[in-house]
């Protein structure tokens, strides 16, 4: 949540959820059923939350699962779509491919890092949405 001085504005969301009542990785495989205890619903109060305040970028995690998200237009039929990374597990270490450049595996504090990096902008394009541009029944879910 932002100040109250006109110059501060909320660039990302956050929520934390508790570990010991909810396991992403339990729920992962079914984007479909809309159950209370679904990945879908847990996803939707973020989205809904990112679409209030207008920002692409937003994460929610369980100390123990990490889920990275961010709103992008598609192009070719003008929907939006809530890109969700894969899980990132609190124990997950940055490591590369048999030494390229290419990652294998990323940390929580790595992709926090990345994240806060690209709401820094002063630029608001990078990190911002107009809710109003996307309506609420045409959201579509986008895994990698």
């Amino acid at each position: 949540i932002p100040g109250t001085g006109s110059h501060q504005k909320v660039r990302m969301v956050g929520e934390m959820k508790s570990c010991s009542t909810y396991k992403m990785e339990d729920n992962w495989a079914d984007f479909s059923s809309m159950d209370s205890g679904s990945i879908r619903n847990l996803l939707g109060q973020i989205a809904r939350d990112m679409r209030a305040y207008g920002v692409k970028y937003g994460y929610v995690s369980t100390y123990n699962e990490t889920i990275f998200l961010c709103i992008r237009e598609r192009e070719a039929n003008q929907e939006f779509a809530l890109c969700c990374s894969e899980i990132i597990k609190h124990t997950n270490r940055v490591e590369s491919e048999n030494g390229k450049d290419h990652l294998h595996t990323i940390s929580v504090r790595l992709a926090l890092l990345y994240l806060l990096s690209r709401v820094s902008h002063e630029d608001s394009r990078e990190w911002s949405i107009n809710p109003d541009s996307i309506p609420i029944s045409k959201w579509v879910a986008a895994r990698p």
